[in-house]
Parts: C-alpha cells; sequence; structure tokens
C-alpha cells in the first residue's frame, strides 16, 4: 500500500523489491489419460486459497513463502541498517504499532504464520508485505496532512497488509507470472517477481481487511475516512495510465460498501466472541473447497 503526492509507484525508493524467483518445472510421464494429466498438473501448480478455499495458481509452498519472506526481510532490514535509518523501537512509533498489530493478530486467518511487523523511519507513506506473516510499515504513515490520527487508521492499514498475507498474494502472483512467462517466451533465469499487486488483489485486501477490523473492534468503516483524505489530498489520477492500485476514490467508496456490511460484527473495543465462525462464514465469503 501506498501514496504519495508525487504519484510515485508502490516500490519503496531505496531498495530493490524484486526478492524473489520462481522456477518451474512440469514433467508429465506415463499418464493414463488426459484428463488424469491435466489434474496433476492442475494440483502441482495451485493451492488452496487459506481465505475462500478455492483453488489459485500458486507454485510456492507455506515453507517455501515462510522461508523466502524470512530471508527478504533480512535484507531489507540490513539494506536499512547500512544506509543508516532507524528501525523498530529506534522510532517513535514501533510500541504502537505491535500494541495494534497483536491485536489484529487475533481474527486473522494465518494465524500459524511467524508474524512480525517492522517500522521503517522513512517519510514515505507505505505500507507493504513479503507474505510469510512479514509486515513493514514507514514511518511516514504518521506524518504530514495524510497521516493517520489514531490507532483505529493504523488498524485499517495493518488490516490490510495481513489481508494480503491471509490470501497468500505475494506468492499467488508470483506463481501467475511465471505461468506467463513460461506460456510467452519461456522462463528467464534470474528474474524475479515484482511483490506490488493487482488491483484485483489490492480490492480484495481491502474487503477482508474490513472484516479483520470489525472482529478485532474497530470501526470497519475508518479506512473509508483514510481514503477520502488521501483523494482530498491528493485526488486518484496518478499520471499513470498502469494502476497498480484501485483509484482513492473509488477504494473508499468500495471500502464504505464492505465495511456497512460487516458492521454487526463489531463490537466496539472487543474482540467478536465469534470471531472464528466468522472468519470462515460471514456476509462477504463462505469458505468452500
Amino acid at each position: 500500500m501506498q501514496a504519495t503526492a508525487d504519484g510515485t509507484t508502490s516500490k519503496a525508493r531505496w531498495f530493490d523489491m524484486r526478492l524473489f524467483s520462481v522456477v518451474l518445472v512440469v514433467t508429465l510421464t506415463g499418464c493414463a489419460s488426459i484428463d488424469k494429466g491435466m489434474m496433476a498438473v492442475s494440483d502441482g501448480i495451485s493451492s488452496l486459497d487459506p481465505v475462500t478455499g478455492q483453488r489459485q495458481i500458486n507454485l510456492v509452498s507455506e515453507e517455501q513463502e515462510i522461508r523466502q519472506a524470512e530471508e527478504a526481510q533480512r535484507q531489507i532490514l540490513s539494506q536499512a541498517k547500512e544506509k543508516g535509518i532507524k528501525i523498530d523501537s529506534e522510532t517513535p512509533y514501533y510500541e504502537r504499532v505491535n500494541r495494534v498489530f497483536d491485536r489484529l493478530k487475533t481474527v486473522t486467518h494465518r494465524k500459524q504464520l511467524p508474524w512480525e511487523v517492522h517500522v521503517l523511519d522513512s517519510p514515505e507513506w507505505n505500507a507493504f508485505t513479503i507474505g510469510g506473516g512479514k509486515i513493514f510499515v514507514f514511518s511516514g504513515i504518521f506524518q504530514g496532512e495524510v497521516g493517520l490520527k489514531d490507532d483505529s487508521e493504523l488498524a485499517a492499514v495493518l488490516a490490510h497488509e495481513m489481508a494480503h498475507v491471509s490470501a497468500r498474494h505475494a506468492s499467488e502472483k508470483g506463481g501467475k507470472l511465471a505461468i506467463a512467462k513460461l506460456a510467452d517466451k519461456g522462463l528467464r533465469k534470474g528474474k524475479g517477481f515484482d511483490v506490488s499487486f493487482t488491483t484485483n488483489q489490492e480490492t480484495e485486501a481491502d474487503k477482508y481487511s474490513t472484516l479483520y477490523l470489525a472482529l478485532a473492534g474497530y470501526d470497519p468503516t475508518v479506512g473509508v475516512r483514510v481514503w477520502n483524505r488521501m483523494h482530498q489530498a491528493m485526488g486518484s489520477y496518478t499520471g499513470d495510465m498502469m494502476f497498480d492500485h484501485p483509484l482513492n476514490d473509488d477504494r473508499a467508496n468500495n471500502m464504505l460498501k464492505y465495511a456497512s456490511a460487516v458492521q454487526n460484527y463489531f463490537v466496539p473495543g472487543e474482540i467478536n466472541p465469534e470471531h472464528e465462525k466468522l472468519l470462515t462464514s460471514n456476509v462477504l465469503y463462505s469458505y468452500s473447497k
């Protein structure tokens, strides 16, 4: 997630976000039929979406996702230290971010992940995830005209990134790009995939984030407030026809629809006691294999 006054993309300027590579090798031998062969390939390149239970193209196992994220996290924090950028407890926001993050963790999918959040002292209005439960926020999200005003707005930002993790968007997108490259020009060894997300994935994360907010006792409409403020301060058109995020005004309108739907799950300041059941079946989706 990122919104900047100069219309930059969702990549942070000071480090390379291309940290992963995906290699696809498919070998079909001794198939009794084309149908069985196609089913075997389908099972080999897809996995169940942890949120909806539907099959999605994904070449990366959960174990690989965690391992890749941990390696990427080490690189990001190492680069920050090399550049003299303050991180975590060296910033005045770390305790607050962790407090909100810990509350949200109790109502998200994939609780088994080694969840971590890190704060980077950078002026950009940005937060992002590399999958595997690893999330980063820049101190810039607390500053300036569009800075976050309270814990509920911070929860909206964190819940969005946690929703990306829940839906396995980082590894899912990497798998789709690998398939496209294989079909188009073949594998290009040494090439990585961009961990910024598609507009559909961003919209999906916005949808799930409103549920997480409601279940954690934060007003689910708070995201609408954040993105309306973004639209008022910066508008919605970046000058780039290739958007990797929904436009700010569209985003606010969509989130109002999602938030209104989950409003009945919201118990102010408290964890919804039925949150486990509601993570499986709710007004936004139902888990089904």
